[in-house]
């Protein structure tokens, strides 16, 4: 019984070892966009970024990785009623966006959060925690779209980004028309993403 006991114990210590939470960040760039994730002026916004796989390594996750939270680093400006939002995630092979209504399918999105999110303030990273952890499979690009569901527009908020690629990202906002994800209308293509914070939990080897 003893002997058994130990060896939980020592499988409990290699499982913990073998997953590290780890804080990493895309997008060092210091340029702003008031596009993305969403544009506070409009009543209504939807957005879709691309990060590849090579990105997410570049930045520290290795491998397949659970990912319980995200960051946008919000530089100034107002969020006033822009505060409801849907978050989703997807593992994709879209590379860019080929054209003004080449948005990821809903169905390979996955829904993480939907709620209110809370303002940092200005120059500061905005945190959501996912209410789903979303698997990234470690092998292909990632999707992350931002719905903002509030009525009533505001004031201009800005955004840091970075230029990873051309069409990168894509984008609609509108005063009177909430787009629906699952048929969103033609939007316009950018050439850069948020500086994004991803907080994951990554299975790696505790024997190397």
């Amino acid at each position: 019984l003893v002997a058994f006991v130990g060896f939980l114990s020592i499988l409990t210590m290699l499982t913990n070892a073998s997953a590290q939470t780890i804080d990493v960040q895309i997008g060092t760039q210091t340029g702003t966009t008031t596009f993305l994730p969403l544009n506070a002026y409009y009543g209504y916004s939807y957005s879709q970024q691309i990060y590849t796989a090579s990105d997410l390594m570049g930045a520290g996750i290795t491998g397949p990785a659970t990912i319980s939270k995200i960051r946008f680093y919000r530089v100034d400006g107002s969020l006033s009623n822009s505060f409801q939002w849907t978050v989703y995630l997807a593992n994709s092979t879209k590379t860019a966006f080929t054209s003004n209504s080449d948005w990821e399918m809903s169905s390979n999105l996955n829904e993480v959060f939907n709620g209110n999110i809370v303002d940092a303030g200005s120059n500061a990273w905005m945190e959501i925690t996912l209410s789903t952890p979303f698997a990234w499979d470690g092998t292909s690009n990632l999707i992350v779209a931002v719905d903002e569901n509030q009525s009533s527009y505001g004031g201009t908020s800005n955004w840091r980004k970075s230029d990873l690629g051309s069409n990168r990202a894509i984008y609609y906002t509108n005063d009177y028309t909430n787009p629906s994800p699952a048929s969103p209308p033609s939007g316009t293509r950018l050439g850069s993403v948020n500086n994004l914070q991803l907080v994951a939990a990554s299975n790696t080897d505790c024997t190397g």
